[in-house]
């Protein structure tokens, strides 16, 4: 795979492109493997290991703080090595990891350190699979390509789901650690051996076209309460169920299907990225309320087609917008997405932080139904914020025009 075209080149090799985004998907899901086998297997592991629901939280926001502080660097280390190698490294991150808690860890304590070490795999990945989809894909496929991308969180949330019923109450939680450990082994030595340096980067570009830094960060604060309340979703989700009094099989078999609607509304909603000529900022406002809507029933489910009903909105529509949502931030700074990405994506981090500590301290404090009616008034929150965003935006626009008008609109 050469990653030293332009970014987004057009190509007239469809293999190569299919062969790109596999890659660039299959490195973000073993990335995140160790963090979401540990919310999915948590009523196993708690069990085993001794520790409250709190720190299940605690130690899923050390991974999230990690991968926040530790991203610039694996941008830095995906540029000097090349993609190739960089997702190789991310990838050995990922099986010490998995293949450390399954074999090593004893005690709570145990899992700090192998979660760390895939903490840093993450922060390689993301930028590693970035760097791939930017280099091969053609910019008319761009949404569909990061939709694809993005699939690939819930894709490791399906996986750990159906870990649940077929790993964790059969074998155990050690091997479902191990087989993930062995899939990440397949991948990384499926991966060229050789990879050329990519091109230096561009030098700052004007940014006359795009739009202040103010309307950025209202956007980021919009972004980060979104994540905040949604990203605990794969890490709850099955306690939450089964203290609503559902087997522990079923909510991780539920998680999976949940996880597996994700996965296709992620990629249709980049597809209507693709086509969409209106404010893409719109369709994300509408996405998140709907989804605050499904995480207040999840609060609420006590039969099973209220719980199917809850998981359809939550992770169909309420864990679907975030790939929708950076498209919308790269068309409304064309000059330089890339900053513009970054200063957004420093408040979805922070979301990660602070939601699975929010959700776990709630969670062991109140219940369930309390939980998550939180994460949906968080959720509405972000919903009411980005429609603020892009009222600012649009005055940000007018005051600049006509310049500033060339630089593609309210998102």
């Amino acid at each position: 795979m050469d990653v030293s075209l332009p970014v987004g080149a057009e190509s007239s090799s469809s293999p190569r492109l299919f062969v790109t985004l596999i890659r660039a998907s299959f490195a973000t899901t073993i990335a995140v493997l160790p963090v979401f086998l540990l919310g999915a297997l948590a009523v196993f592991i708690r069990r085993e290991l001794g520790f409250s629901e709190t720190l299940l939280g605690s130690l899923v926001s050390v991974w999230y703080i990690l991968s926040s502080v530790t991203s610039v660097w694996g941008g830095r280390l995906t540029e000097r090595l090349g993609a190739g190698r960089a997702m190789a490294v991310a990838g050995m991150c990922s099986i010490v990891s998995l293949l450390g808690i399954a074999v090593v860890a004893q005690a709570w304590w145990h899992l700090i350190p192998f979660l760390l070490i895939g903490s840093l795999g993450n922060a390689i990945a993301h930028p590693t699979a970035n760097l791939s989809l930017a280099r091969d894909i053609p910019v008319a496929r761009m949404g569909f390509a990061f939709g694809v991308k993005q699939s690939a969180v819930p894709l490791a949330s399906v996986l750990g789901g159906f870990a649940v019923p077929a790993i964790g109450l059969t074998l155990g939680w050690r091997y479902a650690f191990g087989l993930a450990a062995l899939l990440a082994g397949v991948f990384v030595f499926s991966l060229p051996k050789t990879q050329r340096r990519p091109p230096d980067a561009p030098r700052r570009p004007d940014r006359t076209g795009d739009i202040a830094v103010a309307p950025l960060v209202i956007l980021g604060l919009a972004g980060g309460l979104g994540t905040m309340a949604t990203n605990p979703l794969a890490i709850f989700y099955v306690e939450g169920a089964v203290a609503h009094g559902f087997s522990a099989a079923l909510a991780g078999s539920a998680l999976a299907l949940g996880s597996m609607t994700a996965i296709v509304f992620r990629v249709i909603w980049g597809l209507v990225a693709d086509r969409w000529s209106g404010s893409r900022l719109t369709l994300v406002s509408l996405l998140t309320a709907t989804g605050a809507v499904g995480l207040v029933l999840l609060g609420q489910a006590r039969s099973l087609w209220m719980l199917g009903l809850a998981t359809l909105l939550a992770f169909a529509v309420g864990w679907g917008w975030a790939g929708l949502f950076q498209f919308a931030v790269v068309k409304i700074n064309p000059a330089a997405p890339a900053e513009a990405t970054g200063i957004v994506m420093t408040f979805m981090r922070l979301g990660g932080i602070l939601g699975p500590l929010t959700i776990g301290a709630l969670a062991e404090r109140t219940n369930y139904g309390f939980t998550w009616f939180i994460g949906g008034v968080i959720l509405l929150c972000s919903s009411l914020m980005i429609q603020v965003a892009r009222v600012t935006i649009r005055r940000d626009i007018r005051s600049r025009a006509p310049v500033a008008a060339q630089g593609g609109g309210v998102g």
